[in-house]
């Protein structure tokens, strides 16, 4: 069943491994303040295994968490080529380590299917996104953040 979709809305196309496979996910760009090629990492003692580390962006601390480890449980190996989505929820930035962002595209270039799956539901997946032939998890960072926090 496909879901309605507003035609000023973008999406961010990214991948994490999963399983040592690359599984593509896509989010609102609205949300996403900027990709950044990873930094310096500052490691916290004793922080949980989602935590990644800080690092200072433009004057502030930002906390970089390791988006695998909360969506499959798995802890990703870093890389230099990986990258940090900013999510940016107006109070407070989180950074979010990905294999790679790609392109940023019109939803109305896209098809989207509403997720019906419980399981998936617990994962922070609200939608299939279908892109050339291609689908990917519509993830949602605002139930991503309340994982974390909670």
């Amino acid at each position: 069943m496909s879901i309605s979709q507003n035609e000023n809305d973008y999406f961010i196309f990214f991948s994490i491994k999963v399983d040592n496979k690359e599984q593509k996910f896509v989010t609102e760009a609205k949300n996403i303040k900027e990709v950044l090629k990873i930094s310096k990492l500052t490691t916290m003692p004793n922080s949980a295994k989602e935590l990644l580390g800080v690092v200072e962006q433009r004057g502030e601390i930002m906390a970089v968490f390791d988006l695998a480890s909360i969506i499959a449980n798995q802890k990703t190996e870093i890389s230099d080529n990986y990258v940090i989505i900013v999510f940016d929820n107006r109070y407070k930035k989180f950074g979010f380590l990905v294999n790679y962002a790609e392109d940023i595209v019109e939803a109305k270039t896209t098809k989207i299917y509403q997720n019906n799956i419980d399981v998936i539901k617990n994962l922070c997946i609200d939608a299939f996104v279908e892109k050339n032939n291609e689908l990917s998890f519509l993830l949602n960072f605002g139930k991503v953040i309340k994982k974390i926090i909670i």
